[in-house]
């Protein structure tokens, strides 16, 4: 389940986050449209796998600098950090339900 849920992520960051240069701007809207329909479909337990799977990757992108002094957070955007803290709390669901 974490794997699909891994997958999951990664297709909600492209469709909100990445740009026309990436993705076509036309399907990323559609295709987020369709996400309160999906996210009513889920069961308890996918939506359990995916807001472990934010809370993991959200401590890795806002974790503390490293020995070397490297962190990804400075490359956060307030969006992509309230976008991962509402999946991880389960409240995405609530509001695209």
């Amino acid at each position: 389940m974490k794997a699909l849920a891994e997958i999951v992520f990664d297709h909600l960051w492209l469709l909100l986050f990445e740009g026309e240069e990436i993705i076509d701007l036309d399907y990323s809207v559609k295709m987020q449209e369709s996400l309160p329909e999906y996210f009513s479909a889920m069961s308890q337990e996918e939506k359990d796998a995916l807001s472990d799977v934010a809370r993991d990757i959200q401590a890795k992108l806002l974790a503390e600098p490293d020995e070397q002094g490297y962190t990804p957070r400075s490359l956060i955007t307030d969006e992509q950090k309230e976008f991962m803290e509402a999946l991880a709390t389960g409240e995405l669901f609530e509001e695209w339900a």
